[in-house]
């Protein structure tokens, strides 16, 4: 379908979110060097559109998203370095300003990310702490969750006995049951 999209309209904010789309189901695949090509022509497109007005408009694809969604795809395909250079990148850019956080949901789900890194690098109490804080976000929505449900997964695989582990599995519970 990405593909077919890309055909279409493959220099917009559209194509630019297509070439991404594409990116996250290779990345899901397993697929390295097709998410990264998926990527480079996601920062091509995007690289010849004018600068957005409004970057903030859920229908344009501002250059700060790029690197939201490149997170997600490097943390899926387990390369941390690159995963968390780009985490890091989109937790600057939404805290940028003092007292103000830009963009809550994609700052929660790049806080996933950056938990799914530390799980893997055998750092369960930052783990948790980035899913508390996610969870603790002031907007949620299903992505949200469901992304909190992959840390979750990870971690009760891995780590059940942790008390910390379980303390955030039973936020998570909490969370996913309020929301439906």
């Amino acid at each position: 379908y990405s593909r077919t999209g890309l055909e279409i309209a493959p220099n917009t904010s559209a194509g630019v979110q297509l070439a991404v789309q594409q990116a996250k189901g290779w990345s899901r695949l397993g697929d390295a060097p097709r998410a990264d090509e998926s990527l480079r022509m996601a920062g091509t497109a995007l690289s010849q559109l004018p600068r957005p007005e409004h970057p903030e408009h859920h229908f344009v694809f501002d250059a700060s998203k790029l690197s939201f969604y490149a997170a997600t795809c490097y943390t899926w395909l387990g390369d941390r370095d690159h995963a968390r250079e780009h985490t890091e990148q989109v937790i600057h850019q939404c805290l940028e300003f003092p007292g103000q956080v830009r963009w809550p949901i994609r700052l929660a789900e790049t806080r996933v990310d950056l938990g799914l890194v530390a799980a893997g690098e055998g750092e369960v109490d930052e783990a948790c702490e980035l899913g508390r804080q996610a969870l603790a976000s002031e907007r949620k929505s299903g992505s949200t969750l469901g992304r909190v449900a992959e840390l979750d997964a990870v971690l009760m695989r891995e780590h059940p006995e942790v008390g910390e582990v379980v303390h955030l599995h039973e936020q998570f519970e909490a969370a996913r049951h309020s929301l439906t």
